[in-house]
């Protein structure tokens, strides 16, 4: 069993800096040329099933992607990225100065830390594994799933199946249309490829 999970392409947030969870936002043009390298490097594998963000900027990349291979595209919201909550659209910056006592708190980052109106990262991962369960319990051994999502969706996944420790989750960097594959053997993890 393989699961490729692969970062949409890059996106207006992405290139302002914006905290983006949610929030529907399209591919620069840059973005959809980071797709379609994805999909030259993806065009030999034999893929038997692709799920996608129902958000635009994840679906897009998957349709771009789908071009080698031409299977249906099932979105789930269950693969949204991390809910920025009250925080969306802004900055790191433009929050910081706003000093909102949750921050100072808390911290930014911290496992417990919540978004207001939105997730802390205990909720993200709960989220995103459940749906990891399903997914891999719906596989056969000879199956390869493509997952077209978020950076915060593929570090949840990264965080429990290769480090198993939550404090883990900040030491992935995943890059636009960064490609990431997991092979599964049992119930063995082995990571063979990150940002390929």
């Amino acid at each position: 069993m393989k699961i490729v999970l692969v970062r949409h392409g890059e996106t207006t947030a992405n290139v302002e800096r914006l905290f983006c969870g949610h929030t529907d936002v399209k591919l620069t043009e840059k973005g959809i040329e980071q797709a379609k390298k994805a999909a030259d490097k993806l065009a030999p594998y034999s893929f038997t099933k692709i799920i996608s963000s129902d958000l635009s900027r994840a679906y897009d990349t998957a349709s771009i992607i789908n071009q080698h291979h031409h299977l249906p595209i099932e979105q789930t919201k269950t693969l949204r990225e991390f809910n920025f909550g009250a925080w969306e659209g802004y900055t790191y910056d433009q929050i910081l100065a706003l000093k909102p006592k949750s921050f100072e708190e808390n911290g930014i980052g911290r496992w417990a830390f919540t978004f207001p109106e939105g997730e802390n990262l205990e909720l993200l991962t709960n989220r995103v594994m459940k749906q990891i369960k399903y997914i891999r319990s719906e596989m056969h051994k000879e199956d390869i799933v493509l997952i077209v999502t978020h950076s915060g969706v593929i570090r949840s996944v990264l965080t429990m199946e290769i480090s198993n420790n939550k404090e883990a989750y900040w030491r992935y960097d995943i890059d636009n249309c960064g490609i990431v594959e997991l092979n599964y053997f049992d119930n063995f993890c082995v990571l063979s490829k990150l940002n390929a």
